[in-house]
């Protein structure tokens, strides 16, 4: 199911390239390149049809696209065709629970409770610290 779901949206990548102006196509090749970097140094490319939920061009990379207002029609027929796609793949919940993410709703499951470690309760003998020397 993954392959197919990925298999779509790079599909609709495909079809929106050629939608775009040169310069266009540009910044958006610059934005797929882009590898912003989280707390910790960690380095991960930008989603690009991924970044909004079920988004194939988030909000934001629209804006930074400029779009036309023909180039955004385009855009809502290829996405409404990359969701018809993507529908056909999801199970009944898994459709569920993106309706409820595009609407900010957020499902978390219950964390998993740790099993109890008999060293830290006392049950069962750890082996001893060795002594600090001041």
């Amino acid at each position: 199911m993954q392959s197919d779901t990925t298999k779509a949206r790079t599909d609709a990548l495909g079809k929106v390239e050629p939608i775009l102006t040169a310069e266009q196509k540009t910044v958006f090749a610059t934005i797929k390149d882009q590898k912003p970097q989280l707390p910790g140094g960690i380095v991960r490319p930008i989603p690009v049809g991924g970044g909004g939920v079920g988004q194939i061009l988030p909000p934001g990379i629209q804006q930074r696209l400029q779009l036309t207002d023909e180039q955004k029609q385009k855009l809502e027929a290829i996405q409404k065709e990359a969701e018809a796609k993507l529908m056909k793949v999801l199970t009944e919940d898994q459709k569920k629970q993106l309706e409820n993410m595009k609407k900010g709703i957020i499902i978390r499951p219950q964390p998993i409770q740790p099993r109890p470690n008999p060293r830290i309760q006392g049950t069962e003998p750890g082996p001893a610290a060795p002594a600090r020397k001041d």
